[in-house]
């Protein structure tokens, strides 16, 4: 299933993974602070996961751990996508979200 983050100034992805769990997907990675960023970041990732099958997509936000304003920089990241049916999922986007979701 194809994994798509998608583009932010403010948070890079620096890499996502998916694999089965007892309760769905899985998915872990990294993000990254840019250079020269300065700064708490808010915010936190949302992903959905598209399935074939028409039905809903799979919603799930979360945050990230300690992100060190020296270093690497960077900190990492985790979300169950809870469903029956894993192999119904096409693709997983993951996108920076600076803002809380009003009503996704």
């Amino acid at each position: 299933m194809p994994l798509t983050p998608q583009e932010s100034d403010r948070l890079q992805i620096m890499w996502l993974h998916a694999y089965p769990h007892k309760e769905g997907v899985r998915l872990s990675g990294q993000v990254r602070r840019p250079p020269l960023s300065r700064g708490p970041i808010w915010g936190h990732l949302h992903i959905v996961a598209h399935r074939s099958d028409g039905s809903p997509p799979l919603i799930a936000d979360t945050r990230w751990g300690q992100l060190s304003r020296r270093g690497n920089r960077m900190a990492s990241f985790g979300a169950v996508l809870r469903t029956e049916h894993p192999e119904l999922i096409d693709e997983i986007k993951v996108e920076y979200r600076a803002m809380a979701d009003s009503a996704d």
